[in-house]
């Protein structure tokens, strides 16, 4: 089989570029939040070693198994994967 001509009826347009040199700029950087480098519960007191914390975990399940944490009129989002002994020396501040 031979090739069809390139002259024919079945050319398409011409494909014809050239070299353009653009800067290609970086996104922008996500704006820090401060906030989420401290504690959930920064700005309570420490609680005493010896005195109850009443702690509601709510499962939120999905594919990564989040979990929902109230304690001390604040609310945190854990990944699942956390130790609890982590959650409860977070929720106390102690470390």
């Amino acid at each position: 089989m031979t090739p069809e001509p390139m002259d024919g009826p079945n050319v398409g347009p011409s494909t014809t570029w050239a070299w353009r040199y653009v800067r290609v700029t970086p996104p922008p950087e996500a704006t820090t939040q401060h906030r989420r480098s401290r504690s959930r519960w920064h700005g309570l007191y420490r609680v005493p070693e010896r005195d109850k914390v009443t702690i509601t975990l709510k499962w939120r399940g999905g594919a990564q198994a989040w979990i929902l944490v109230e304690a001390r009129g604040r609310h945190g989002v854990f990944h699942g994967a956390t130790a609890l002994v982590d959650v409860l020396t977070e929720v106390a501040q102690r470390g």
